[in-house]
């Protein structure tokens, strides 16, 4: 029985295949179109590469400046918190105590 159902599945595989053949071209290139199909490839993969590489190097000097630019607008920004600070403390401060002086004569 077992033999039976391998024959049977050998031959369904086998029908399969002819009509396979049949569907694709069996065709060989020659070897100049491999070599051709292979030079191709060559040239898209260095083309690629090229491409990225360059890209690489752009966001690498583009992050490199960003870093540098922040670098230098860092004093800056510890100068201007140094007086935003207190001024907004002050500011705080004064607006509180007009509340109060305002609450005490309503009362």
């Amino acid at each position: 029985m077992n033999s039976n159902t391998e024959d049977e599945l050998l031959r369904k595989l086998s029908e399969d295949m002819r009509k396979l053949d049949t569907v694709f071209d069996e065709t060989v290139p020659s070897d100049a179109a491999f070599m051709r199909l292979i030079a191709e490839t060559n040239m898209r993969r260095k083309r690629r590469e090229r491409r990225e590489s360059l890209l690489f190097v752009i966001l690498s000097f583009i992050l490199v400046a960003a870093c540098l630019a922040g670098l230098g607008y860092i004093p800056v920004l510890y100068v201007a918190l140094q007086t935003l600070i207190p001024a907004a403390a002050l500011v705080v401060a004064a607006a509180a105590r007009i509340r109060q002086r305002r609450e005490d004569a309503e009362h």
